[in-house]
């Protein structure tokens, strides 16, 4: 690997050339000849290039070693007179391959090698770099570099492809992590950096957050609404700049785009349904972004984060809440049903028998609206009670005057004086004998409800 170094002079050519971590090995002359030679252990010490051996403090606070360039281990600036590296965010020693002050966060809570926060690059020294201090960003930028080099102009939609696969599209609906994880690794894939791997992840976060809030039906936070647009917007706008963009270019990519998404339905969830608005929403985006003057790639990822982690995540709250609720509404229903089942599977035979009891007494005790008529409800009710449930000789003796009332068109006299004489032959149930005429009520059917009532 050769950079190109000019002099302040401009007068001389000089060469740097790099191991595969980046880290100084040589200078070139403009003709090629070596000019300075240079060697690091693995943890970044100095030492002598020719035998290998740690140079002493003394020998370090020669400017020899930076009289170019204060560059070396792994690109970084050496401070040789006091021994210490600058890695930017923290201070590094490489006699201690320690870092001098603790990392802000824990990169893999899960492996071992991560739980020591002043440990430099997993104690893998010849494999990682931390360019910026605080994470071991090597290992990510070849991964990001090669796929987007082996996508090429597909790289930008591959987040997008992913979204036709179920499992994909489930995994990232699951909560804002996911969706920081998946905007990280599709932006580091679209733009090859470690710079758009964060910038897809904040987008994805933001825009996740953004959609938990407009959930009204009405005002500021109406979900679609002018408040919802202007957000979006100004979420864009802000993310645009990240980018190396310009605000005005984003809001316009972010909002209008949020605007024209706002008039499709949703209510398709499925993984293609998802796909097929993402892929409009990106080339939508990316479109005002290019008109307004602004790069289609930065309109498109923008507005393909927006609707997936915006409008795609709300119309998915959405419809778990609907089927929730009908999940319920079904269950019950289906409570209801087995309910009627067991009471008509308990109470069946009983109401068979009271009707039985009925034509029985009917057979035996001729008469109507005289004291005939009195006696033979009364005895049919006793006779029900005794023999059969006596719930369900309450219940028969209501539904059978409440039939009659409906369907029979009985006067309301008649009904309240039946279910009166029924009430007295069930009180008379257990000494087995007729009800007391004196109790029983007998009503001419041309009697006023007034009448019926006060009598009763």
């Amino acid at each position: 690997d050769h950079d190109r170094f000019d002099t302040r002079t401009a007068q001389d050519t000089r060469y740097l050339v790099k191991d595969h971590v980046g880290s100084l090995t040589g200078i070139l002359d403009q003709y090629g000849a070596i000019d300075q030679s240079f060697s690091y252990d693995a943890w970044g010490q100095r030492r002598n290039p020719t035998d290998a051996a740690m140079l002493d403090l003394l020998t370090l606070r020669s400017t020899l070693h930076s009289r170019t360039t204060p560059r070396g281990f792994t690109g970084h600036e050496m401070l040789d007179a006091v021994g210490i590296i600058h890695m930017n965010g923290r201070i590094y020693d490489p006699k201690l391959g320690r870092f001098l002050q603790a990392d802000p966060v824990i990169q893999f809570p899960h492996y071992s090698q991560g739980q020591n926060t002043y440990s430099y690059v997993l104690n893998n020294p010849l494999t990682y770099t931390d360019p910026s201090g605080y994470f071991i960003g090597k290992f990510f930028k070849k991964v990001f570099k090669g796929l987007n080099k082996l996508l090429g102009d597909f790289a930008p939609f591959v987040g997008i492809a992913l979204l036709a696969f179920s499992p994909v599209y489930g995994w990232v609906m699951q909560s804002w992590t996911h969706a920081f994880a998946f905007g990280f690794a599709t932006g580091g894939i679209a733009t090859g950096s470690l710079r758009g791997a964060l910038f897809g992840g904040i987008s994805a976060a933001a825009f996740v957050a953004i959609g938990s809030q407009f959930v009204a039906e009405t005002g500021f936070f109406q979900q679609g609404g002018l408040g919802h647009i202007a957000t979006h917007g100004l979420a864009g706008g802000i993310l645009a700049e990240l980018q190396g963009g310009q605000f005005g270019h984003g809001f316009l990519a972010a909002g209008l785009s949020k605007a024209v998404m706002g008039e499709f339905s949703y209510e398709d969830g499925s993984a293609p349904a998802v796909l097929g608005r993402t892929t409009i929403a990106a080339v939508v985006g990316g479109t005002i972004s290019r008109i307004t003057g602004g790069k289609f790639a930065n309109g498109a990822l923008t507005s393909a984060m927006a609707q997936l982690f915006n409008a795609e995540t709300s119309a998915a709250r959405a419809r778990r809440y609907v089927e929730k609720m009908r999940l319920t509404v079904e269950g019950l229903q289906e409570d209801i049903k087995r309910e009627l089942r067991s009471m008509k599977d308990k109470y069946l035979p009983d109401f068979d028998r009271a009707k039985e009891i009925g034509g029985e007494v009917l057979s035996t005790m001729p008469g109507h609206n005289n004291i005939g008529d009195a006696n033979r409800h009364a005895e049919w009710s006793r006779r029900m009670y005794q023999e059969i449930n006596p719930i369900t000789s309450i219940l028969a003796g209501y539904g059978y005057e409440l039939e009659g009332l409906l369907a029979r068109k009985q006067p309301i006299s008649e009904m309240l004086m039946d279910l009166h004489n029924n009430a007295v032959g069930r009180a008379a149930n257990t000494s087995g004998a007729p009800a007391d005429q004196f109790q029983l009520m007998v009503v001419d059917p041309s009697d006023s409800l007034i009448d019926v009532v006060l009598q009763y």
